[in-house]
Order: structure tokens, then C-alpha cells, then sequence
């Protein structure tokens, strides 16, 4: 049984909504995409439930989303694991997310387009610096974090 705190429980219930209309990842040339609406309904859902969230300006350079020294905030929904990991789901303007994987060793960012397909990815681990990742390498990965999400929508009651 995972131990999760209420406001994660909540999050649960508000993502099974988003998890039900995503079809299982599928592989494709360049990373890793999602068929179907999900996407939508995802971005919809975090407008309405997210919080805003600073990203690290070395990391949105990186990933060409700003100049050098320039944060960014973004809307964020995100829950911990039973293992206090950290995952968030963040949008991107006008299109796009982020995910965000954290756990006590690494760190990963994923950032995908509106179809759910892996653009760039991005790891850390411990204290060193974030590095590039070949999408081919952390495509893996990138699934985990996905199954990671309809795992947390599995939580909802109304699926017990």
C-alpha cells in the first residue's frame, strides 16, 4: 500500500480524469509519444489545478526555454512517492510540458511536446550539473515517469 498524504490523494482523484484518456506511451523514431486527447485534457487540468512553480535558469537555458540568468514560472501540479520522490507535471506556454522526476540521487526533466513526445531530457545526479540526454537514452525513463502518472490516477477511488 503506497502512504500518501491527503492533498496527493486529491491530486489522484483530479488526474484520473487526465489518465483515463491517455493511451499507453507508443514508441517513435525521436523519443516517446501518447495518442489520443490526453494531452488536452492534462493542460486543462493543471490550468485549473496547478500552483505556480520557479524553474532554475540553468535548466529552462538548457532547454532553450530562456536567456542566460532568467528564471521562469510555470503552473505546476506534483505529488511524492512513497520513496520521497518528487514528480510534477508543468505546462508550457503557448504549448508543451515539463515533467519533473526527483529523487534522492537524481534528478531528471523531460520536456514534451502537446502529443506527449519526448523532445529533450535532462539529468543530474547528485550535486553535479544537469546534462543532455539522448532522447533514445531516456526514453525509458521518460515511460517510467508516465506509468509513474497513471499509477497515481489508479489511486482515485471511484477506480477501487
Amino acid at each position: 500500500m503506497r502512504n500518501i498524504r491527503n492533498a496527493d490523494l486529491a491530486l489522484a482523484v483530479a488526474l484520473s480524469v487526465v489518465m483515463v484518456t491517455f493511451a499507453f506511451a507508443q514508441s517513435s523514431g525521436q523519443g516517446t509519444a501518447l495518442s489520443g486527447g490526453g494531452a488536452r485534457v492534462l493542460r486543462a487540468l493543471v490550468e485549473k489545478q496547478g500552483m505556480e512553480a520557479q524553474f532554475d535558469p540553468q535548466v529552462t537555458k538548457m532547454l532553450g526555454l530562456t536567456k542566460e540568468g532568467q528564471g521562469l514560472s510555470l503552473k505546476q501540479l506534483g505529488v511524492r512517492d512513497d520513496q520521497e520522490g518528487v514528480h510534477a507535471v508543468n505546462l508550457l506556454k503557448p504549448h508543451g510540458f515539463l515533467f519533473v522526476k526527483i529523487n534522492k540521487n537524481d534528478s531528471e526533466v523531460f520536456q514534451a511536446d502537446d502529443e506527449m513526445k519526448l523532445l529533450v531530457a535532462l539529468h543530474k545526479r547528485g550535486a553535479d550539473p544537469f546534462t543532455t540526454v539522448p532522447n533514445i537514452e531516456a526514453a525509458a525513463s521518460y515511460l517510467d515517469e508516465l506509468e509513474f502518472w497513471a499509477t497515481v490516477a489508479s489511486w482515485a477511488p471511484e477506480k477501487r
